[in-house]
């Protein structure tokens, strides 16, 4: 099963930084950029909120505004947030047999491939900021 939680959290807080000039982004507003329920995105954004990437303001010209300058919040730091227990390969969820070479050696050899691709996402998402998603959808629109 695939997890969206972070490509969301992306558009989420790229949507913010793109609509921040000092009034914040709604959550029906936001919910329909991401064709999905307001309720999906204010739990997303309240894990974001805790971790200090956005801040929320109540009433008129309230919403959700970012807390950090969008050149500051990489994709790296939104992944470790979104999906700090979660690890992105995931072994056998029953106990491969002892008494088959491949079924016992497996888990060991796996870890090492899986340790050495996910340092080097993590190398690469920490390079790109929330201002590079929203330079490069800009270059797109224009």
């Amino acid at each position: 099963m695939y997890n969206s939680k972070f490509t969301v959290a992306i558009h989420l807080l790229t949507l913010i930084a793109c609509n921040n000039h000092g009034e914040g982004c709604d959550s029906e507003e936001a919910a329909k950029s991401v064709n999905t329920n307001p309720v999906v995105v204010r739990r997303i954004l309240g894990v974001l909120r805790e971790k200090g990437l956005v801040k929320s303001k109540s009433g008129r010209g309230g919403g959700w505004q970012l807390a950090k300058k969008p050149e500051d919040i990489t994709l790296g730091e939104i992944y470790s947030i979104l999906e700090e227990n979660e690890p992105i390969f995931a072994m056998h969820t029953n106990k491969p047999s002892e008494s088959c070479s491949v079924g016992k050696n497996i888990g060991t050899v796996l870890s090492k491939h899986y340790l050495q691709a996910e340092k080097a996402m993590n190398k690469e998402l920490s390079l790109v900021t929330v201002s590079t998603i929203l330079k490069d959808i800009q270059k797109i629109e224009n």
